[in-house]
């Protein structure tokens, strides 16, 4: 049984002021109880262009698109509301609604143009999709999303379809845009993921009555396919080695030591810095994620040393036995949460590494993940469902990004060979 009836009425008051337009009111009742909540001060309109008995503007009305949109969002943002007030038992309030639908008039504000653009869609989604941050999506997804925004724009400038409304769009539109994103530059992979959200704008707007059908419907995506993809860059065992030997001190040793935990480990970036107990709080809440995220943490069993934790980019499990290298650079720097914290702006001392090692690569902090990747899949030849625990995969899928398997993989796993690190050394029975 509902513990809240809630029901909207809309309709315009009338001015006072002789000539001047009425403003759009909407009253809220719960469970027979008024709570009247004036509209933005924009959302104008003659008393007779509002048609009170259908609760929407009358085709006529000159002002009827910001009305339409007004009503959508009241009535979008309480329905939210009520959905989460029921599941939790709780009993709605004049002051709930107030502050529900605060965020409706911050929305709605300034004018919005008779005919929406790709652009004013694209906006309108986005404020859709900042309201869900914590509960639904994280801070992450919706700056991605947001990105994407930013190089739209710039593209539908360059095709003279900025101002163009949404509803005069075309398939061939969108294959000029699709095609000018290639012409830019932007990757295969970019491109693809970035025409996925561009198809979810014109769904927005069909559902905001914009648009009645999508043209990219009609369209083939670019997909990136496997033999396009480049061969990840990874460190072999014996450039690991080398640059383990190299001896240094100051800022260039805490970025060497950094990577090399995470190139044992398979820890990203972002699950790296969440070690550090003095950033991890601020970490935590600027991604704003309604998953569980749990910094890694060392775990002791019978079976051995782990390292266990949930990732930050997709919240899965990842439990990795510690290799020996690992371990001492724990005990290099007196405990897990005192290693370097060094992950931000690495690529020119991670590449001065390589030249002092003398190693024609070019790597990023990520490199060391692929590192591990490579290490557990090619060289250790571990089984793939073993991998997924370790690097908190989420399906066998993930690992096709991170490595390729190479002739000396097959020739070993068939023909047997040497299958240990390049140096000798025997990991312990606990290692990866």
């Amino acid at each position: 049984m509902l513990l809240n009836n809630l029901i909207t009425y809309f309709y315009v008051r009338k001015s006072t002021t002789p000539g001047k337009k009425g403003i759009l009111h909407v009253r809220v009742v719960v469970n027979k109880r008024v709570l009247s909540v004036n509209s933005i001060k924009n959302v104008q309109m003659d008393p007779d262009d509002f048609d009170s008995k259908r609760q929407a503007p009358k085709p006529t009305c000159p002002n009827g698109l910001i009305c339409t949109m007004f009503m959508n969002e009241v009535n979008q943002v309480l329905n939210v509301m009520h959905i989460k007030l029921e599941e939790k038992g709780h009993i709605l309030t004049k002051q709930a609604v107030k502050m529900a639908l605060i965020g409706v008039e911050a929305k709605i504000k300034g004018e919005v143009p008779n005919h929406p653009t790709f652009i004013t869609s694209f906006d309108d989604y986005l404020a859709e999709m900042k309201a869900l941050i914590g509960t639904d999506i994280a801070r992450n997804t919706y700056e991605v999303r947001k990105r994407y925004r930013n190089f739209a724009s710039t593209i539908l400038k360059q095709l003279d379809l900025y101002n163009t409304p949404i509803v005069n769009f075309s398939s061939e539109d969108v294959r000029r845009y699709q095609n000018q994103l290639l012409v830019n530059g932007y990757a295969k992979a970019t491109i693809e993921r970035s025409m996925a959200v561009f198809k979810s704008i014109f769904e927005h707007a069909i559902n905001r009555g914009w648009l009645t059908a999508n043209p990219c419907r009609a369209v083939k995506f670019i997909r990136e396919v496997e033999s396009e993809k480049e061969l990840p860059i990874y460190l072999e065992q014996d450039e690991l080695e080398r640059l383990t030997k190299l001896e240094l001190e100051g800022l260039i040793e805490e970025y060497r030591d950094a990577y090399l935990f995470c190139a044992w480990t398979g820890l990203a970036v972002g699950d790296y810095s969440l070690i550090n107990p003095k950033t991890r709080s601020k970490l935590l809440s600027d991604a704003q994620s309604p998953k569980k995220i749990v910094a890694a943490h060392i775990e002791k069993t019978k079976d051995g040393t782990f390292l266990k934790g949930r990732r930050r980019k997709t919240a899965t499990e990842y439990r990795v036995p510690l290799h020996p290298e690992a371990q001492r650079l724990i005990g290099k720097y007196g405990g897990l949460e005192y290693l370097p914290m060094r992950t931000t702006k690495t690529t020119v001392p991670l590449n001065a590494l390589m030249t002092l090692i003398n190693v024609k690569k070019k790597i990023s902090f990520h490199t060391a993940r692929k590192t591990f990747a490579n290490y557990v899949l090619n060289y250790k030849m571990i089984d793939p469902f073993l991998a997924i625990e370790m690097l908190g995969w989420k399906n066998i899928d993930q690992s096709k990004p991170y490595v390729k398997v190479q002739q000396s993989t097959l020739h070993r796993a068939l023909l047997g060979g040497k299958n240990d690190n390049s140096s000798g050394d025997t990991p312990e029975p606990n290692a990866c």
